[in-house]
């Protein structure tokens, strides 16, 4: 499935990649994914594992017990990441998906950064506190 998907789903961010790395490398050792079907669909009874009766309907938090005892590590570690990601606001979501920055850099930017790195280490700043100030931007 990952092998042949259409190029407009390429994975973007750092985690998308990786996951679908470690898919392939599961798949390359013998190991099916479990289908996201598979995986969301609701329980309507379960086994109590310790006395090995059945109970009625379980609760969200029940279901996800059970689910999470399922999964190896691989899919804990992706499972957290993908909650974690949930709580990031959008700025921070559309900046993770972006590329990494891999060209290096012109001898032009580098004596850039090198005479900036010598202004600070001399203490030639100006902090933006004074810059809106300069400029008449109210304070706050």
């Amino acid at each position: 499935m990952l092998a042949s998907a259409p190029l407009d789903d390429e994975p973007e961010t750092k985690a998308e990649r990786r996951a679908v790395a470690e898919a392939r490398a599961d798949r390359e050792r013998g190991i099916a994914p479990v289908p996201l079907d598979e995986v969301l669909r609701e329980f309507r009874f379960t086994l109590d594992a310790p006395n090995g009766h059945y109970h009625g309907r379980m609760t969200a938090k029940e279901k996800l017990r059970v689910r999470v005892e399922e999964l190896t590590e691989r899919e804990a570690k992706a499972t957290l990441d993908f909650i974690a990601s949930r709580g990031a606001d959008d700025f921070t979501r559309w900046l993770e998906s972006r590329p990494e920055d891999d060209e290096p850099l012109t001898p032009d930017e580098q004596a850039a950064l090198a005479e900036s790195d010598a202004d600070i280490a001399a203490g030639r700043t100006v902090s933006f506190e004074e810059i809106k100030r300069e400029f008449g931007h109210p304070a706050g």
